[in-house]
């Protein structure tokens, strides 16, 4: 199988270029000849690629023999660990945890945490965790509640974009040498998110930086001999994947993870184009980097409402972006009504009396974590809707991306 030019241990940039200009293996670098004075990129990758060192060859028995002589640490959850082969995770190995959005990676993440710090390999101290927090769903409530009182031993670093995690990684060697005790664990949840976020349009770019990403994690974890957990998620689905069922006619529906944008009364065909202009509206206000990763949406509270679009409801905490956003969107339709800016999301719609409501509300509350942050989440488009009639006559409009 030829080899692809995103496995070559040279910069993203230069991985880059070779794609853009169309060699794809390898073989197509070696089959180009280079006049001198021209190709300048081109004659400075060949000679990169020629002053790489031999690889180091080892014999299949010696590689067994190291892996054996490397150690583990249990996660003390005991099926994990029986599954695990009764040794737990190994020191300078690479997991993936995988599964849908709220299916409790958090929190494994956090008893990883706190098992890595009760092992006895450094000396009988215990280890220190790195957590590299990509979508904001650190919660130091809930590491509190599974740590124990371990929190000091915990490194969090918050990530936004592409270049802030490419640079964490680069400088890791130094982001350990400040920190008091060895480093066992290093955790990144979510990886493939600033990519993404930062990339959505660039499919190219994307796979080289995440090309690099991986060579360097996997650099951190046989060099410093640690255990590297990538958290991903299976699938975009809704943010809540609870639905309601009403005895008295109402409709349940679920809270999907995008920013409503129902608009009231007729939409015509112009409904579309009046988003986007909006959108370039916020282009002109908000800052790129949050336009590209999405409006946040963190959450507050279960509640319940008067009107039927807001039966059940989860309450946001306030943040600027979002009121922001929606201050341009009053503008920019002529909003002429006075409401308070309450923002929220809907989980439930219906006609149904108080009673009612406070019953679902509670029914909904039993099925969430108990930290209820743990809901936030970033709107990176807008889904509109055409909501003229009964809700089972609702119909979908499209969506436009706030990145552009």
């Amino acid at each position: 199988m030829p080899q692809s030019v995103l496995s070559l241990p040279i910069s993203a940039s230069s991985q880059e270029w070779l794609i853009r200009n169309g060699y794809r293996t390898v073989a197509d670098i070696d089959e180009e000849r280079c006049e001198d004075g021209k190709d300048t990129t081109l004659l400075r990758i060949k000679s990169l690629l020629k002053a790489q060192p031999e690889p180091k060859r080892v014999t299949a028995w010696s590689h067994i023999q190291q892996r054996r002589s490397q150690h583990h640490f249990l996660t003390r959850l005991d099926a994990l660990d029986t599954l695990l082969g009764g040794y737990g995770l190994r020191l300078g190995s690479i997991v993936e945890v995988l599964g849908d959005p709220g299916s409790g990676q958090a929190q494994l993440c956090l008893q990883l945490c706190m098992a890595v710090q009760l092992s006895t390999l450094s000396h009988g101290t215990g280890m220190r965790a790195v957590y590299v927090d990509c979508v904001g769903s650190f919660s130091a409530t809930a590491a509190e509640k599974i740590c124990q009182g371990t929190l000091d031993k915990i490194s969090v670093f918050r990530v936004y974009a592409a270049h802030e995690l490419m640079a964490f990684l680069m400088s890791f060697d130094n982001v350990c040498s400040r920190m008091d005790g060895r480093v066992g664990l290093l955790i990144i949840n979510t990886v493939s998110w600033p990519f993404l976020a930062s990339f959505s349009d660039d499919l190219l770019r994307r796979q080289a930086l995440q090309a690099a990403a991986a060579s360097l994690i996997s650099q951190i974890a046989s060099k410093r001999n640690i255990t590297v957990v990538l958290v991903s998620q299976a699938k975009a689905t809704s943010v809540l994947s609870t639905s309601t069922a009403s005895s008295d006619g109402g409709s349940g529906r679920n809270a999907a993870a995008r920013w409503p944008a129902s608009m009231d009364g007729d939409v015509d065909g112009d409904a579309l184009a009046q988003v986007r202009d909006y959108v370039a509206k916020l282009h002109g206000e908000l800052c790129k980097e949050t336009l590209r990763v999405g409006i946040p949406f963190k959450a507050s509270s279960v509640a319940t409402g008067c009107k039927y679009h807001q039966c059940v409801l989860l309450e946001e905490q306030g943040n600027p972006a979002l009121a922001l956003a929606n201050g341009i969107a009053r503008q920019h339709w002529n909003a002429t009504n006075q409401l308070d800016f309450y923002p929220h999301a809907s989980l439930v719609y219906g006609d149904y009396t108080s009673a009612k409501r406070e019953e679902i509300a509670a029914d909904v509350n039993s099925k969430l974590p108990e930290d209820i942050e743990q809901l936030s989440f970033f709107a990176p488009e807008i889904h509109v809707v055409q909501t003229t009639g009964p809700c089972e006559e609702w119909r979908d409009i499209g969506s436009i991306y706030l990145s552009g």
